[in-house]
C-alpha cells in the first residue's frame, strides 16, 4: 500500500492528483486455473473516483456486471465503486472470474454523504447516438487535456474549479463531440462561456 500516485502510476501522477489521490494498493492471486494482478486506487470522493475510472476506460470495451460501470478489455476488467478503481488483469477471463469480481465490489467500502454522491453531469449527457466508453469526465487540466479534450485548457480556466464531461457521438454526418462545462457559480459560468463562444468564432 502507498499514498504517492507517482507509485501508483508514474506516467500519470498528475491526473491522479488532480482527482484527489488518497492511496493505491496491489496484489497478484492465483489458483490451479487462473493468475490475476488486482490493482485498487481510492480517491477523496466519488467524483475523483469516477473521473480516474473515465481516464483509464478504454474506448470500445464491453461492458461487464461488474461494480459501476465494470468494462472488460481482453483479460482486463475496469470498475468503480464508492471512491476506489479497481483494475485487474486476468490469464484469462472466465465466468468465474467475473463472478469473484462481483464479490470482491461488493465488499469495496461505500462513502458517506457528500463524498459518496457520484458527480450529475453523466446525466446531463444524450443517450442516443453517444459512444458510452469515449465518455470523460475531467477535474483539471492534466486529466482534460490527455482524455483529448477539445477546448484549450486555458480557455476552460482551471482555476475557476470546473468539472468538465466530455461525450463522444456517432452522428449520421460523422463523429462529434459534446463538452458539459460545470462551474461553481453562474456568474463564473456565464464569463467564461462568453470567452469560449469569442473562440470558437
Amino acid at each position: 500500500k502507498t499514498t504517492a500516485p507517482q507509485t501508483a502510476d508514474p506516467g500519470n501522477a498528475p491526473v491522479l492528483i488532480e482527482d484527489g489521490f488518497r492511496d493505491f494498493a496491489s496484489g497478484t492471486y492465483k489458483n490451479n486455473i487462473n493468475t490475476v494482478t488486482i490493482r485498487a486506487m481510492r480517491f477523496a470522493d466519488a467524483s475523483g473516483a469516477y473521473a480516474a475510472y473515465t481516464f483509464y476506460r478504454v474506448p470500445g470495451t464491453a461492458p461487464e456486471d461488474i461494480g459501476k460501470g465494470g468494462v472488460a478489455n481482453g483479460t482486463r476488467v475496469l470498475f468503480w465503486n464508492g471512491a476506489t478503481v479497481v483494475d485487474a488483469k486476468f490469464d484469462h477471463l472466465t465466468a468465474m472470474s467475473a463472478a469473484a469480481l462481483r464479490e470482491l465490489a461488493d465488499k469495496v467500502p461505500i462513502v458517506g454523504g457528500a463524498a459518496g454522491v457520484p458527480p450529475p453531469l453523466p446525466g446531463f449527457l444524450p443517450r442516443t447516438d453517444l459512444e458510452a466508453t469515449h465518455t470523460r469526465y475531467s477535474l483539471g487540466p492534466e486529466a482534460y487535456t490527455r482524455g483529448g479534450g477539445v477546448l484549450p485548457a486555458p480557455l476552460i480556466d482551471f482555476s475557476k474549479s470546473p468539472e468538465i464531461l466530455s461525450g463522444v457521438f456517432n452522428l449520421r454526418s460523422g463523429e462529434g463531440t459534446l463538452t458539459i462545462i460545470e462551474y461553481p457559480t453562474p456568474q463564473i459560468a456565464a464569463a467564461r462561456e462568453r470567452a469560449i463562444a469569442a473562440y470558437l468564432k
